[in-house]
Formats: structure tokens, C-alpha cells, sequence
């Protein structure tokens, strides 16, 4: 197999499992099905990581439901136009050569994986928490 076709037959199965992966949360939710996988950190010491309710956020945007997504995770929420972004220029980094050097720089990273930290942090302090 060509590194081309290899390319192309991996791109159709990620597409196909994202959409199996769409279809199932649209159709089932996640706060009533005990199927769906819990979280190891929650589980392991009780407290919320940065990703704590991004499966029923998920289930709820499919639904139009934006204030309850933002409700389950509102650092989720707050990244899919970033990831959105980031798909963008992994698939085409003609786009914006100086976007593709700002999101792949150190700072940006850094500065991505402090808010995810303190987005954590804020979450676990009762005063604090948007529950």
C-alpha cells in the first residue's frame, strides 16, 4: 500500500468512527446510560479534571442545548473554536503560515495548558465551582 492510499484509508476510518462517534452521542446520553466510560481521575480522588462532564457537554450541544454544555464543561465549550482552528490548519497550514507558527509556539502552549490547569483548580474550590 502507498503512503498516499495509507493516508486516504486512515482519514475515511477516522472520519467513519467520528461519525459513529456523533451518532452515538446524539442518540444516547450520557447521564443515563451507565455505559458510557467514567473518569479514572474523578473516580481515583473524588475531584474534577479539566474533561469532567465533556461527554454529556457533547451530548447536549448536539442537542442545541448550549447553556447546559456549558453548564457540564464550559472549558469545552470555550476550546471547540480553537480546536476547530487547529484541525483547520493541520489539514491545510497554507492557510495561515504565521497562525500555524503561533499555535505550534511554546507560549501559546504553555499559556493553553496553565488556563486547562487553573480551569481545574477552579472547578474543585466549592466557592468556586459553576455547579
Amino acid at each position: 500500500m502507498t503512503v498516499k492510499a495509507r493516508q486516504l484509508a486512515l482519514t475515511a476510518a477516522a472520519i467513519a468512527a467520528a461519525v459513529v462517534a456523533v451518532w452515538i452521542y446524539r442518540a444516547f446520553d450520557p447521564s443515563e446510560a451507565g455505559w458510557f466510560p467514567p473518569c479514572l481521575f474523578k473516580a481515583a480522588t473524588g475531584l474534577d479534571c479539566p474533561g469532567c462532564g465533556t461527554q454529556r457537554a457533547f451530548h447536549a450541544l448536539l442537542h442545541g442545548d448550549l447553556a447546559g454544555a456549558w453548564g457540564f464543561n464550559a472549558a469545552f465549550v470555550l476550546s471547540l473554536p480553537l480546536i476547530a482552528l487547529l484541525v483547520a490548519l493541520r489539514l491545510k497550514p497554507g492557510i495561515s503560515p504565521l497562525m500555524v507558527r503561533i499555535t505550534g509556539s511554546r507560549p501559546f502552549i504553555l499559556t493553553v495548558f496553565f488556563l486547562f490547569v487553573a480551569w481545574t483548580i477552579m472547578r474543585n474550590i466549592p466557592i468556586l465551582a459553576p455547579d
